[in-house]
């Protein structure tokens, strides 16, 4: 099988041209020629090597209009000379001959041709793998190249005969939202040109036991090649095995399994790594396990290699029927939809696809009746889009345990069920999705599966997704967060139907929870109380309209955190969700799982080009409505708006949706979203780069609007860049000279300026992050006003119990040092303030139990100041603190909190620094100031020093009028 040898190599001339010396002065000749990127040899033959010529002297070649031979190259005596020499694909040579007339030389550019080598073949592990093939050989540095996997796991890759065998072959990527890492090997027969070679489970473990390695151990990029001797030897063992097995499933004798072309999903050769594992244990021997536990080993050693065990092939033969009869229901199921123009209407539904559905069919929220119903009218968003490509075993469907009680995953009283995990192509994407089968007699001898459904108990949901996303400020600040989203909204009140206004969400990245007695890694949501609203939001990603979606989790704040470490040192990242009742008594339970854990925020930022969409266009805006077109009210030609993006730099990224939001001038929300067409007709994802769109009503100008691009990846990894439009934070913050400046100005007028606000501020904000304290050094340079205005600069935290946002409460403390601008005067100020009701009554403004605050005193423009804000759970006080450097210590003032509101340091909402014009009261009232915020402090370690430019993903930016 394996043999050391290359192809040989093939001179070809890239140009050649004789250059005569004339009578007259000596001029250049130019010439232009193609040639491959690369290195050349120049050669120039003096004389031309025609005795009819004579040699010339002091000449000069430009090549690309570099000198290459000067003068002093060429003499009487000098015949022949060889150069190397660097080669454009379009190239210009310029030759000057010197000396008497009649001389002549003739010139030569030779490049090597380089015989190509074809590298073919699949990655494939029951289902093709999403991802990337790549190569190295066993050269010092090692060659290396890579190339994407088509969507049917074919791959091909191009060496030559420069590369040294023998060479290892690696697959990364992706198979039923299971990352994977498949190995191979080859080697090159005498000037073979073509060669295919595969990419399985089989040649990861015989490749595995050959390096002595477990795949997931080894790093590709350094690991040993291994012995092609060895690699053979180590194959004909496994071969030999598994013949017993490859009679009974129809796989040919002669089957080689680095070397025979695989067939399609489906055929018996591919149908061999649906139905088993294989792997290398710590001895190097080569393990075999079927979907049924049983497994048999294959020790490369043993001179008398045993047959697969009959069990073990019945249990592949049962298998292998059991997926047949799955892929048979998927397969029609998508071919209903296989041609736009003869969409199945409901009778047709009824009659071919509600047979293959069980009793409880449950899918996205669904019984079977209203998911027929949906598919009667949205058939054509499921093809000819997306087609079925194979579907694997995740798991057989179990039981949970919640706290004492069991739960069932099958609550129908069926005796098996399994988690099928689905492969579908949508143009060109391949991705997976979960469902599950039940068998609904499996007293016969041929088992009957059905459609069970995902189980779901919730209509809409964005299940445990992996989230990036890049925000955009007019200010250029850019700020990240990465982490895991789940939303659960019934719609339709299906799971309300069914008493569930609890969920709890099980996986080991959860901290752990005591549950009847039995303590478990689980967080609990709740819906949120009031009317219909019954939806549940996990996530640790913060979201434009709200700074943190964990608000809605119902146990103690320590217990909300996702362990995004723990979360990626998962080998299966399953979630399981058991939908509760008021009386906490378990209703339905249903899985998700993903494929990769969210990145680390320090990798999004060192390469935001390869996750996130560029937003082009700098601003958001409207025209004013113009109603000038009388015989067409209902148009709208002035508010037609142009949005551009360009991708990332990934190629396996391609564009989901966008949206474009935003505030009117009465505060009114507008939302527009468009989905890539792509999704559901054929078409290129690719297109998708621009959009005009059109509001439905009028809109002046927007106060405030976010335009947003969401990329995703095959795995429903979602990648957001949002670009904030906001006039008054573009024209109010800078960075100058590493420092934060605060330049805020307003007149208020009665034409411009709803007098229900009658302030303006802008603020930069620290959210998602729990802290304790929070250190500002201030300077205010200067400030006015007229009128009844004042001004103000503070910093403050902020604290609200979590239960309390988003349901109409507002029971809120905010600690504040703040520094304002009235009658003349610079003064400092602190309190605490808190609401206790919805409707903004029962302020509260206690007294500081203790401590020496200079409450009132009057400040300085252009002196540095330090204003900070601690709370102390020790003793639950809140504390104020400033600093003018004229005593050693600095002042303090002492809250306590117990009279007033229970919360902890984990109920901190954010920490932000505001300047802002209040009291803005009639027309001619005006105020301003300019305020410079130096390093800032969390927690005595310093936070930012405004070095790398405004916000350096730390800051938020806000404003409102």
């Amino acid at each position: 099988m394996f043999f050391i040898g290359v192809a040989s190599a093939v001179e070809v001339v890239k140009y050649e041209g004789l250059f005569e010396r004339g009578t007259g002065a000596p001029i250049f000749e130019t010439a232009d020629f193609p040639a491959d990127i690369g290195t050349g040899v120049l050669k120039v033959y003096n004389s031309a090597e025609n005795d009819d010529y004579e040699s010339v002297s002091s000449s000069k070649i430009m090549l690309n209009g570099a000198d290459v031979l000067s003068p002093e190259n060429f003499n009487q005596e000098v015949e022949y000379i060889e150069i190397e020499i660097l080669l454009d694909k379009e190239n210009s040579i310029s030759v000057e001959l010197n000396g008497k007339p009649g001389g002549a030389i003739r010139v030569e550019i030779i490049q090597t041709a380089i015989s190509p080598i074809t590298v073919t073949g699949k990655a494939i592990a029951g289902l093709p793998v999403v991802g990337t093939i790549n190569i190295k050989d066993s050269s010092d540095p090692a060659k290396t190249s890579f190339s994407a996997i088509e969507a049917d796991g074919s791959y091909t890759l191009y060496i030559d005969e420069t590369w040294t065998p023998p060479f290892l072959i690696w697959a990364e990527g992706w198979v039923n939202n299971t990352h994977l890492r498949l190995l191979s090997t080859f080697d090159l027969d005498e000037g073979e040109t073509e060669v295919t070679v595969n990419t399985t489970p089989i040649t990861t473990a015989i490749v595995e036991s050959a390096i002595g390695e477990a795949a997931s151990e080894i790093d590709p990029e350094s690991a040993p090649i291994p012995d092609p001797t060895t690699v053979e030897q180590i194959e004909a063992v496994v071969s030999e095995t598994l013949q017993n097995l490859f009679a009974v499933i129809g796989v040919p004798e002669n089957f080689d399994l680095f070397q025979t072309p695989i067939g399609e999903v489906g055929s018996p050769e591919d149908q061999i790594f649906d139905t088993i594992g294989v792997q290398s244990d710590e001895e190097g021997n080569i393990v075999f396990t079927d979907l049924e536990g049983e497994s048999f080993t294959i020790d490369p050693d043993d001179p008398d290699p045993q047959e697969v065990p009959q069990d073990i092939i019945d249990n592949i033969v049962q298998t292998g029927g059991t997926l047949e009869q799955i892929s048979q229901i998927l397969s029609d199921f998508f071919a209903l939809f296989n041609n736009p123009d003869n969409l199945p209407d409901k009778t047709k539904l009824e009659a071919e696809l509600l047979p293959d559905l069980a009793t409880g069919f449950l899918h996205r929220g669904e019984g079977s009746s209203d998911f027929i119903d949906r598919l009667a009218l949205y058939g054509s968003q499921v093809a000819p889009a997306e087609y079925f490509v194979g579907c694997a075993i995740y798991r057989p469907m179990a039981t949970q345990d919640y706290g004492t009680t069991t739960v069932e995953e099958m609550p129908d009283s069926h005796d098996s069920g399994l988690w099928i995990l689905v492969t579908t192509n949508t143009n060109g994407k391949v991705m997976s999705w979960l469902t599950s089968f039940v068998d609904i007699d499996s007293d016969t001898d041929t088992e009957l599966w059905k459609w069970y459904g995902n189980r779901q108990a919730v209509r809409r949901a964005d299940p445990g997704r992996p989230r990036a996303r890049q925000l955009l400020f007019p200010a250029d600040a850019v700020t990240y967060h990465s982490g895991l989203h789940f939303w659960h909204n019934d719609i339709g009140n299906l799971a309300l139907d069914m008493g569930i206004t609890n969920l709890a969400i099980f996986n080991p990245a959860f901290a752990p929870e005591e549950i009847n007695g039995v303590e478990t890694n689980c967080v609990r949501l709740e819906r949120r109380e009031g009317g219909l609203d019954t939806r549940f939001r996990l996530s640790n990603v913060p979201h434009y309209w709200t700074n943190d979606c964990l608000y809605e989790l119902s146990k103690e704040p320590g217990d909300r955190r996702i362990d995004l470490d723990v979360l990626k040192s998962q080998e299966t990242m399953e979630f399981v969700v058991i939908g509760l009742d008021d009386d906490d008594n378990p209703v339905r339970t249903w899985l998700y799982t993903i494929p990769q854990a969210p990145h680390p925020v320090s990798e999004l930022m060192a390469d935001p080009g390869n996750y996130f969409a560029t937003i082009e266009q700098d601003t958001i805006s409207f025209q004013p409505y113009d109603d000038s077109d009388s015989a067409n009210p209902d148009e709208f030609p002035g508010n037609d708006g142009l949005f551009s993006w360009t991708f990332p730099t990934n190629p396996e990224l391609f564009p989901s949706w966008t949206r474009l939001g935003w505030n009117d001038q009465y505060w009114n929300w507008n939302e527009l979203q468009v989905d890539n067409p792509a999704w559901y007709s054929p078409g290129n994802f690719y297109d998708f780069t621009s959009g005009t769109y059109q509001p439905d009503s009028t809109a002046d100008l927007p106060r405030t609007a976010s335009f947003a691009v969401t990329m995703r990846d095959t795995n429903l990894m979602h990648y957001q860049t949002d670009k904030r439009y906001d006039p008054w934070s573009e024209q109010f913050i800078s960075v100058v000279n590493n420092q934060l400046i605060f330049d805020v100005t307003h007149a208020w007028s009665s034409e411009n300026l709803n007098p229900d606000w009658a302030s303006m501020y802008v603020r930069t904000r620290i959210r998602g992050k729990y802290l304790e304290r929070f250190e500002v050094p201030i300077t205010v340079e200067s400030a006015s006003v007229t009128g009844n205005a004042y001004v103000e600069t503070e910093i403050r935290l902020a604290y609200q119990p979590y239960e309390d946002i988003g349901n109409g409460d507002t029971n809120f403390i905010g600690l504040y040092a703040r520094i304002r601008y009235v009658g003349g005067q610079l003064r400092l100020q602190g309190f605490v303030w808190g609401s206790r009701n919805a409707d903004g009554t029962d302020v509260i403004n206690p007294a500081p139990s203790s401590g020496n605050y200079p409450h009132g005193k009057i400040l300085a423009f252009g002196e540095p100041y330090t204003l900070a804000v601690e709370y102390f759970e020790a003793t639950n006080q809140l504390m104020i603190e400033f600093d003018d450097g004229s005593t050693d210590a600095p002042y303090q003032s002492f809250y306590d909190m117990d009279s007033i509101i229970e919360f902890d340091s984990d109920n901190f909402i954010h920490a932000e620094i505001r300047t802002r014009v209040r009291s803005l009261q009639q027309d001619g009232d005006t105020g301003s100031m300019i305020v410079n915020v130096d390093n800032t402090k969390v927690d005595g370690m310093p936070y930012d020093d405004f070095t790398g430019g405004f916000a350096n993903n730390k800051w938020d930016i806000q404003s409102n009028e």
